[in-house]
């Protein structure tokens, strides 16, 4: 179970790649600027904002084979997050993370099965607080609706893994409101004691700000 927890929290953390956002990076523009050469360029995202939630909708499995039976637990969640706090300052080339913190109440909906056949099912609680934490990363624009971290960071955590590899987010500005959306995709297969597990969560992950 405790692996699902951190499938959870990396869905949080929205740190999966994104490769259809990173094919159309444009390596010529390696000064870090998001303006181009047009010095009129609007960039949408420079700005303050008031971080508002992060939710995830996701689905989380684990399959092994054991002793010739072959286990699987599959668990759900759907949750957005409480007590959110902290700003986002973006200038032309930074995104800047500052007291950003939030806390995740929810439950994970999980199967038990063996050789296909259901034999449990239950509801665990699932808690978890993000101190306030400082952060910085940098940041392209890709196309009108795209913004590609090419050294990770935005609200990655210290203990994460995955907190300096390139990833991108999709991005939507409704008046004052600003959405960033990540489709979540982690597959990998563990081995530990000379048995392989394969573990995979799927889902949706969405960060939320309002402009000041």
């Amino acid at each position: 179970m405790r692996k699902f927890f951190l499938l959870i929290i990396a869905a949080v953390c929205l740190v999966s790649c994104q490769k259809e956002i990173s094919d159309y990076i444009n390596d010529d523009n390696s000064n870090g600027g998001n303006n181009g050469e047009d010095s009129t360029a609007v960039n949408p995202l420079k700005g303050l904002w008031n971080f508002t939630s992060i939710s995830a909708n996701t689905q989380n499995s684990s399959e092994l084979n054991y002793l010739g039976e072959d286990d699987k637990t599959i668990s759900f969640t759907n949750y957005t997050s409480e007590n959110n706090s902290g700003t986002l300052v973006v200038d032309d080339s930074i995104f800047s993370m500052n007291d950003h913190t939030y806390s995740i109440s929810t439950t994970l909906k999980t199967y038990s099965y063996q050789n296909g056949v259901l034999l449990d099912s239950m509801d665990v609680p699932f808690n978890y607080y993000m101190p306030a934490t400082n952060s910085t990363a940098k940041y392209k624009l890709i196309g009108t609706d795209s913004v590609y971290f090419p050294e990770g960071g935005f609200l990655s955590t210290a203990s994460d893994s995955s907190a300096f590899k390139p990833y991108g987010l999709k991005f939507k500005i409704a008046g004052t409101v600003l959405t960033f959306t990540q489709n979540i995709s982690l597959d990998t297969v563990v081995t530990a004691s000379g048995v392989s597990q394969h573990e995979t969560s799927t889902g949706t992950g969405t960060i939320s700000f309002l402009g000041k």
